[in-house]
Parts: structure tokens; C-alpha cells; sequence
């Protein structure tokens, strides 16, 4: 993809000399029913981050799948990347890309590759909180309609409350309106509280929000995913 090549022009032989670590944590979630009702559930999140002194990376991934007997209730995937270069010591360019697949909404393949600036307000060890904006190209692929692409405004907040060492809330939010036709908007809502449990693992419970005004022939604009995982920090 580009945003890969976007990274590397944008990288600096400062950052390679700092060698920093990668850091983030994974989770994962199964159930399984079998006699009277047979269902399958399985859930699995990644998320990394690497900070150098003037810019950031960040990756996330996860994947959700239901099934009750033959039926499959659920298939989603998503995927994203940030690279964020700081021009003062709160302010960013960004550039951010990401891919999501959901057969239960109709979606084959949606996709946003866009650019953008933001701002870290808050950055400490119990608060952490950025907003973003920008212009995003935005592409969703249906499975019985046409395919709709077109510029949006990407509006976007991360928050981040660590009460004290056991417990974490995390939110981020993220609402692309086109340019070109009111109609066509497009959100996600990502909540999660974590507690630990060890020194590396924690129990997290999930929320994640899709919102599309226009949805895919047979859809509901609003779709939520609960979850409830075991992870891993890293």
C-alpha cells in the first residue's frame, strides 16, 4: 500500500539511531456451545505503538467470527496504521490509512487512505488525550451495490484515563463526512476498560461502535460489537 512508502520517505536517520521498542498488547476470546445450541465465538485485537523523539507509529488489527450451527452471524476484520510526525512538541502531521471487511453489513472492503494534522493535549501517566482532523480517501465496496468512493473530512479523538496501576479506559472515535454529498457519513466509536490480572495480562471488556448513514441494502446504520477478552502487554 502507499502509506508504507509514506512512512519510510517520511523517516528520519534520527529515528533509526534511537532504536526504540515496540509496545502494545494483544487479546483473545473464545466460546464454544455444543448440544442444544451449537455456537462458535472467537475474537482476537492487536495494538502497537513505537515513539520516537519527533514521531509515532501506530498499528491495530482485530478479528470477530461467529457461528450458530452451519450459520455464519458474524465476519469482521479490521486494520489500520498512523504515522505521526510532531513540528512542535504537541503538534503532528499525520498520515493514516486503514481496511475493514464485514459480511453481516454488507461490506466487502472499506477503506481510507488520508492525511491530516493533530494535537496532543494531555500526555502523562494517568491522562492522555489528542484530537485530530483532515481530508480522507474514502472507498466502500458492497456486496449487491455499487461501490462508493469520495473525499471526506476525517474528524478524530483519542482519550485515555489510568485511574491507578490496576485499571485503564480507552476510547477513540473517528466520523468521515463526505465533501461532496451530506448524506454519505460514516463513524466508529472504540471503548475499552482494562484491568489487570498479572504482571502482563489483563482482562478487557469492549465496545466498539459502527455508525453509516448510508448503509448497504438491507443493514442498520448502527452496528455493536461487545466483547469480553484476556490480553497480553508487550
Amino acid at each position: 500500500m502507499l502509506l508504507p512508502l509514506l512512512l519510510t520517505a517520511l523517516a528520519t536517520p534520527q529515528d533509526a539511531e534511537t532504536k526504540p521498542v515496540w509496545t502494545g498488547a494483544v487479546t483473545a476470546g473464545i466460546s464454544v456451545t455444543e448440544g442444544n445450541t451449537d455456537i462458535k465465538k472467537a475474537s482476537a485485537t492487536a495494538d502497537a505503538k513505537k515513539e520516537l523523539a519527533e514521531s509515532r507509529y501506530t498499528l491495530g488489527l482485530s478479528w470477530n467470527f461467529s457461528q450458530e450451527s452451519d450459520l455464519i452471524t458474524q465476519r469482521k476484520s479490521f486494520g489500520k496504521a498512523q504515522y505521526d510526525r510532531f513540528f512542535t512538541e504537541k503538534t503532528y502531521w499525520l498520515a493514516q490509512s486503514s481496511a475493514e471487511a464485514d459480511a453481516q453489513a454488507g461490506v466487502d472492503l472499506r477503506t481510507t487512505l488520508g492525511a491530516g494534522a493533530g494535537r496532543q493535549f494531555l500526555s502523562s501517566d494517568k491522562w492522555n488525550a489528542s484530537a485530530e482532523l483532515g481530508l480522507t480517501w474514502f472507498n466502500q465496496e458492497e456486496v449487491e451495490a455499487e461501490s462508493q468512493s469520495y473525499m471526506a473530512a476525517r474528524l478524530a479523538y483519542n482519550l485515555g484515563w489510568k485511574p491507578n496501576d490496576r485499571w485503564e479506559v480507552l476510547q477513540s472515535a473517528e466520523v468521515y463526512p463526505s465533501v461532496e454529498d451530506t448524506n454519505d457519513v460514516y463513524s466508529k466509536l472504540d471503548t475499552r476498560a482494562k484491568a489487570t490480572i498479572g504482571d502482563n495480562m489483563f482482562a478487557q471488556v469492549q465496545w466498539v461502535m459502527d455508525w453509516d448513514n448510508t448503509p448497504a441494502s438491507g443493514a442498520d446504520r448502527v452496528d455493536s460489537l461487545y466483547l469480553l477478552t484476556v490480553g497480553w502487554k508487550f
